[in-house]
């Protein structure tokens, strides 16, 4: 089956899901994103992502568009396998008819590493976040583990499909405020060539996981396009 049905697929399934599956404390998202990739030097690499996150259940009205969010980020590889790396996001959410516009501005410090165990790519990656808020401050730690397992060969080359794996956990650690928050997610990848890859992601978040208030559930569907220089 060809990647452009099997991404049809995904996304005729994840529709369909979410018509049969509303219910209360249950988001259904997509996100379409895109980003930039460059490197400086064999050692200094950088990038920059614009993101959309779209609620489903109102697509047909004006607070489809949840959050705008560009970011940027800029890596450097001190030992091989080993990044340190920095950067920052804005986020910018549709306004209410209470509390209007909502801004948010984060900075982020990151270390990741890469592995190869066999054909599969292993790739870990630790961030911390601190998140302003017009109202609020907000430390935050996240941990991910990916996995890329490349479908027509021992190494990916230009014009391969690969699969998906990854969960990353989040802890929020303010004096007053502790939360946790875990997403999973699978999906599928195409390098479509040396400048070219785009990733279909279907992810399932457990959020507010510590709130006496009940776990929030959250479906969503990423779309990702990638320019490499």
């Amino acid at each position: 089956m060809c990647f452009f049905k099997i991404t049809l697929l995904g996304i005729v399934s994840f529709l369909m899901a979410q018509s049969g599956m509303a219910q209360p404390n249950t988001e259904w998202v997509w996100r379409p994103e895109y980003t930039y990739l460059g490197s400086v030097s064999d050692r200094l690499t950088y990038s920059a992502k614009l993101s959309l996150f779209n609620s489903v259940d109102h697509f047909n009205d004006r607070s489809a568009v949840l959050n705008i969010q560009p970011q940027a980020l800029l890596s450097y590889r001190f030992i091989p396998h080993i990044r340190i790396g920095g950067g920052i996001v804005y986020r910018w959410s549709t306004p209410d008819d209470v509390n209007g516009p909502y801004y948010e501005f984060r900075t982020t410090q990151e270390v990741g590493s890469i592995r190869y165990s066999a054909v599969r790519r292993i790739i870990h990656r630790l961030r911390a976040e601190q998140r302003f808020r017009s109202s609020s401050y907000i430390n935050r730690m996240r941990y991910r583990i990916r996995y890329n397992l490349p479908l027509e060969g021992q190494i990916l080359k230009p014009g391969d499909h690969y699969l998906i794996f990854s969960n990353e956990l989040m802890s929020v650690f303010n004096k007053n405020d502790t939360n946790a928050e875990n997403r999973l997610s699978t999906g599928m990848g195409w390098f479509y060539n040396r400048y070219r890859k785009f990733e279909l992601t279907l992810e399932y978040r457990t959020r507010d996981i510590l709130n006496n208030d009940g776990v929030v559930h959250l479906f969503m569907m990423k779309t990702s396009l990638f320019t490499i220089r």
